[in-house]
């Protein structure tokens, strides 16, 4: 028997049925199509930051959803952009702040939170791209210790940190204004820590208030920000440094020091 031949398809019918194909298939429409972002969450998790917020800007849009990131490990969070530039980022450790526009807002009078950020700037000009999350640390943690107190001030002090900016731009992890204000955490007899934000310089200053009965003191201001600068402190570093300062409350002296968070490779202890 022979064999039945494959028929010509006529060529009216050809152009027809490029007319219903969708346009993504034709090579030069594909401008007009999608760009799929895949954004890869493990060095986050890795981090122990299984919670975040993922934001993402193009064309004048925003789009942003606080996320459980577990269920993205070992592959990724998918969004659908236009071909065009674009931004993303992750941000971890979010409780005091609120997004505002495209920056990260910390109410006056609450601690900065122990904020953990990826950004990236990209072009969308492909069917897809790739992203790796990785994060960096935005705040400096202040551990401080006063003495020269006797038991009365050790247990009814307090602490209070000022600085000249409160708040961090999403998308570039930039001081963006704001005034800081947060008590300080007892940790110790006599042991405190505050959080202080990416700052854009040294406007930093230290109230140790006594105990309301102690004779009506005024309280002690002690300028941080000279302590910041004198010791080489850089509020540009990608990872913030932490900080260590022994104040002695009778002569008002204050010793600094710049502590390496990342002296074993590692995130550290990562507070959420």
């Amino acid at each position: 028997m022979k064999a039945r031949g494959i028929r010509a398809v006529p060529v009216e019918v050809f152009l027809a049925l490029l007319l219903v194909l969708p346009a993504c298939s034709v090579k030069e429409e594909r401008a007009g199509c999608p760009c799929y972002v895949h954004l890869i969450v493990d060095e986050f998790l890795r981090a122990g930051l299984s919670e975040a917020m993922v934001a993402f800007s193009s064309g004048g849009l925003g789009h942003s959803e606080t996320l459980d990131l577990s269920p993205y490990e070992g592959s990724s969070y998918e969004k659908q952009l236009p071909r065009s530039q674009a931004r993303a980022a992750v941000a971890a450790g979010l409780e005091n702040s609120r997004l505002e526009g495209e920056v990260l807002k910390v109410p006056y009078g609450l601690e900065a939170d122990p904020l953990w950020l990826y950004f990236e700037e990209f072009e969308c000009e492909g069917d897809d791209k790739y992203l790796l999350a990785t994060p960096s640390k935005q705040y400096c943690n202040l551990t401080i210790v006063v003495t020269g107190m006797d038991e009365e001030g050790e247990y009814n002090c307090s602490l209070q940190v000022y600085a000249g900016s409160s708040d961090v731009e999403l998308y570039t992890g930039d001081p963006a204004g704001g005034k800081y204000r947060a008590t300080a955490r007892r940790v110790g007899p006599l042991v405190y820590a505050v959080r202080i934000p990416r700052q854009q310089g040294n406007e930093l200053l230290l109230e140790i208030c006594p105990p309301p009965t102690r004779n009506a003191a005024e309280p002690m201001v002690l300028d941080l920000g000279d302590e910041f600068r004198r010791a080489g402190y850089d509020w540009g570093r990608h990872n913030l440094m932490d900080a260590s300062a022994v104040v002695d409350y009778a002569s008002a002296d204050i010793s600094f020091d710049i502590v390496d968070w990342d002296i074993d490779g590692s995130y550290g202890d990562v507070e959420i």
